[in-house]
């Protein structure tokens, strides 16, 4: 029960930082540099995922061959400066 709240309260305080995060992303996008950004959280990641679609991904529902895709299209393609990772989701 206790890992459960725990696990809530992350997911809570997760989702209070959303605006400020895709603010913060949106700014240190401007610079032209390389961002590599981890979610834990299914519905945050589906919701990075639709804020920038034109980003790589590596996801636990793509297969090794497209993550593997996505991982060289984000250090090779310089149009690509964004790569969205999931943690445990």
């Amino acid at each position: 029960e206790t890992m459960v709240r725990i696990a809530a309260l992350k997911f809570l305080a997760a989702k209070g930082k959303v605006k400020a995060t895709k603010d913060w992303i949106d700014d240190f996008l401007k610079s032209g540099e390389k961002l590599v950004f981890f979610a834990t959280h299914k519905e945050i990641l589906e919701y990075f995922l639709k804020c920038y679609p034109q980003a790589a991904r590596i996801v636990s529902e793509d297969d090794a061959k497209l993550r593997q895709a996505n991982v060289e299209r984000f250090q090779r393609d310089t149009a690509c400066n964004i790569i969205i990772c999931a943690m445990g989701t």
